[in-house]
């Protein structure tokens, strides 16, 4: 491996660990339904038997089969490394017992919800970042977001906002208060 490629994984993992400090920490245990796969596990977990990051799995290697069919070997190694990577963050901290509400429980109850909105938004804003800034992807709805911009020739930041927003919509029907937060957050 040469000094780039050990560069460009180091930040992959940083962006994917940042993500996922922003999931666990504060998505999750607000309900906050930011979009992506993500988001989309979390509406999922009460209608179906699987814990959220193994539901985030399941969803990330569908999408990554696609992904890799269309945008190549480089994309598609980076981005097998952060889709695997990713749900396996989350079920290490479920299976270690880290408890999600580590970090919120130390603020008070009536701010939880928009320092929740405000810390995951920034917090999966720069992981993301860095993710996409080394050509790969977390899997998932970034695949889809990365094919609407190549074949449709919708800007990715358009592409971020529909795929997202949709889910986020969704999710406001569960809670919208939440779903409001949620939009701050993005």
């Amino acid at each position: 491996m040469n000094k780039e490629m050990i560069k460009s994984y180091a930040l992959i993992t940083l962006g994917v660990f940042l993500l996922h400090l922003a999931f666990y920490f504060f998505m999750q245990p607000m309900g906050l339904i930011t979009g992506g796969m993500m988001g989309l596990s979390l509406m999922l977990e009460p209608l179906i038997p699987f814990s959220t990051g193994i539901t985030y799995l399941m969803l990330n290697i569908v999408a990554l089969t696609i992904g890799g069919i269309l945008f190549g070997k480089d994309f598609f190694l980076k981005t097998v490394f952060a889709s695997i990577l990713s749900p396996v963050l989350v079920t290490l901290f479920e299976v270690l017992k880290i408890e999600d509400t580590l970090i919120l429980n130390q603020i008070d109850l009536h701010y939880q919800l928009l320092v929740a909105s405000i810390a995951s938004g920034v917090l999966a804003g720069v992981g993301i970042g860095l993710v996409l800034r080394y050509n790969a992807t977390t899997g998932g709805m970034d695949i889809f977001q990365k094919i609407i911009n190549k074949y449709l020739k919708v800007p990715f930041s358009v592409a971020v906002y529909l795929t997202d927003g949709l889910i986020i919509l969704l999710g406001a029907f569960i809670s919208l208060q939440n779903g409001l937060f949620a939009i701050l957050a993005m």
